[in-house]
């Protein structure tokens, strides 16, 4: 039975309160993540705001090294996720998977990934639910890792598309503290 009141479809209204909450939730979110230009505490936030708004238990984030550096490596503090410490964590600046994730810019699970690019050893060996690419400026700036969810549930295309559009404001927040970084380095040298 739908319920319908004052000619109002009361699903509907239902989907678009949820749509406005995530909107808001994403405004906070760009407040918060362009709040700091320190690298590592901004490392910190985006994995805090994603373990946070997607329940998951492990997240991680490949990111540069230094500004100019084009190699991107699993940042030091990715949460939960069990590694082996011998293996080389780093994704090639001339890795196919970088020119597949600038040209079809969305969220993939591992399989999905696997059907369309090749998945450099580095990022194969961690047991990641969904990879999210942080692309600003027409360039990967990272690529967020998502593990298990607490529900063990899968990613709802929705959640897909929220998760999509936080990585689209930590990408600009990434390359804003890489510009920083440069911009620190030159004037000190």
């Amino acid at each position: 039975a739908e319920r319908r009141v004052g000619g109002i479809d009361m699903p509907r209204v239902d989907e678009l309160e949820k749509e406005v909450f995530d909107l808001r939730q994403l405004l906070e979110i760009g407040k918060s993540l362009n709040s700091t230009l320190e690298y590592n505490r901004l490392i910190d936030s985006i994995l805090h705001i994603y373990m946070g708004q997607m329940r998951v238990t492990e997240a991680g984030i490949f990111v540069r090294r230094e500004a100019d550096d084009h190699e991107l490596i699993l940042h030091r503090d990715y949460i939960g996720f069990e590694l082996d410490h011998t293996t080389a964590y780093a994704i090639d600046p001339d890795a196919p998977l970088r020119t597949f994730l600038i040209s079809m810019p969305q969220c993939y699970t591992a399989a999905e990934l696997s059907a369309h690019t090749t998945v450099p050893e580095g990022l194969a060996a961690i047991p990641f639910s969904l990879i999210v690419p942080l692309i600003a400026r027409s360039d990967l700036q990272g690529i967020i890792l998502l593990g298990r969810r607490i529900d063990n549930e899968a990613f709802s295309a929705e959640e897909r598309s929220y998760v999509h559009d936080i990585g689209m404001l930590a990408a600009i927040a990434v390359h804003n503290a890489y510009l920083f970084d440069r911009a620190t380095i030159d004037s000190l040298t």
